[in-house]
């Protein structure tokens, strides 16, 4: 099992995001998919 977690910036937010999954490569895309669903929530 592989664990990523991610930070992603825009316009001074922060937010971070984390993804686990048996492929690192899947992984770190639901971890980035997770962190940019943040940045839009408002």
């Amino acid at each position: 099992l592989a664990e990523v977690i991610v930070g992603v910036s825009q316009g001074g937010r922060t937010v971070t995001a984390r993804g686990a999954r048996d492929d690192i490569v899947m992984a770190s895309v639901e971890a980035y998919i997770s962190a940019l669903n943040r940045l839009l929530q408002k």
